[in-house]
């Protein structure tokens, strides 16, 4: 892989982790607000569209935060995926699909807490 592509990659995974920082930060500042005990979201399409904001509504804005900086963390992932796998370094790749798999399982485990009513956190 040529030295700019190298270099991309690497800045994309600084703004990454200084992003990731900021979701940690957003995360504990959810955990540690009282979440309010709501029933669980039905899996339905509809129940999923107008349940899921209005749980995250009623956690306060830093649920808010962190459910949209996830979302844009997802697609971070997704697109930094590609390069790594592109690079032609096994080590680079190895380590940009665990993150692009770890950060999924987080996004699913994050959406299943949110649609149990916050009461599901194992």
């Amino acid at each position: 892989m040529s030295a700019n592509g190298i270099k991309t990659i690497r800045v994309s995974i600084i703004v990454l982790l200084a992003l990731l920082f900021l979701q940690y930060e957003f995360g504990m500042a959810t955990n540690l607000s009282p979440l309010p005990s709501l029933p669980p979201i039905p899996n339905t399409l509809s129940g999923y569209s107008t349940g899921f904001n209005s749980a995250l509504a009623q956690a306060g804005p830093a649920a808010v935060v962190h459910a949209t900086l996830g979302s844009l963390l997802g697609l971070a992932a997704i697109f930094v995926l590609g390069p790594t796998l592109r690079s032609g370094r096994r080590s680079v790749q190895v380590f940009g699909g665990l993150a692009f798999v770890t950060t999924l399982l987080a996004g699913i485990t994050g959406t299943l807490f949110v649609m149990s009513g916050f009461q599901n956190d194992g």
